[in-house]
C-alpha cells in the first residue's frame, strides 16, 4: 500500500505570504484600502496612467468622474464626502 502524497499548495497561493516591504506593496495596499473604503461610500477610485506615466487617481460615482492628483488628495476628497479615516 502507498503512503498518501502530501498536498501542495495551489500555484497562486505559493508565495502568498510575503515579508517584503516593498514601497510599491505598502503604495498598493494603501490604494486598496481607499478602494474599499471608497466602496463602501458608494463610490469607485481607479488608478490610471496620466501624462509622462504619473498616476492619478480616478473617482466615480452615478456617472460623475473626478480626477485627483495623488493619494493625500483621494483622502482629503473622502474625508470630504463623509467618510473617516
Amino acid at each position: 500500500m502507498e503512503a498518501p502524497k502530501a498536498k501542495s499548495a495551489a500555484p497562486d497561493q505559493e508565495n502568498a505570504l510575503s515579508t517584503s516591504n516593498d514601497t510599491n506593496d505598502i503604495a498598493g495596499k494603501a490604494f486598496a484600502t481607499m478602494q474599499a473604503r471608497f466602496a463602501m461610500l458608494g463610490h469607485c477610485l481607479y488608478q490610471a496612467s496620466g501624462a509622462g506615466g504619473v498616476p492619478v487617481y480616478l473617482i466615480t460615482r452615478w456617472g460623475f468622474t473626478r480626477e485627483l492628483p495623488d493619494m493625500t488628495a483621494v483622502a482629503k476628497f473622502y474625508l470630504q464626502i463623509g467618510g473617516t479615516l
